[in-house]
């Protein structure tokens, strides 16, 4: 026994098959996150500077590449698929980029959506809500990434449930 007790002592160690496979591992190999496929949504309301060679859309894409990149121990890697609505408001769920993203999600192409901000998503809190669903049922995470917020989902919906949103 391990004790030193007569054997029928409850704290004998049992071993599992995780126990076996964390010793048969390498002292400096560590294990990998399973990865988690992150789609990068950017949206601008005007067209006004859309044709600069760095524009809104590019810094927004920026800080949420940034964002992925710090969570890249968790798995996290951008898709190559740029979601870019320029010059489309977000008052409307009629949006190219924002048609194809939905359309990924649903395919099951996408495990985080991630935002600079959450009005770069929508504007309307019916959509946002509707989106919700998808994400949901599609087991689908969302992150906010801008300065001082990184919001994942479960927080958004507690806000919106304390604010009657």
């Amino acid at each position: 026994p391990f004790c030193g007790c007569d054997g029928n002592c409850r704290f004998q160690v049992e071993w599992s098959p995780v126990l076996w496979i964390a010793t048969i591992r390498k002292p400096n190999e560590k294990m990998s996150a399973p990865v988690k496929r992150c789609a990068l949504y950017t949206r601008k309301s005007s067209e006004e500077g859309l044709d600069q060679e760095f524009n809104s859309l590019d810094a927004q894409r920026q800080a949420c590449e940034a964002y992925v990149k710090s969570q890249a121990s968790e798995g996290w890697r951008p898709i190559d698929k740029h979601y870019d609505d320029g010059g489309i408001s977000g008052g409307t769920m009629e949006r190219p980029a924002l048609q194809r993203l939905l359309a990924d999600i649903a395919l099951g192409n996408v495990d985080v959506v991630v935002v600079y901000k959450i009005d770069r998503l929508t504007r309307s809190l019916a959509d946002f809500a509707r989106m919700v669903e998808l994400f949901d049922r599609h087991k689908v995470s969302f992150v906010v990434s801008g300065p001082g917020c990184c919001c994942y989902l479960p927080q958004l919906k507690l806000s919106f449930s304390v604010t009657g949103g």
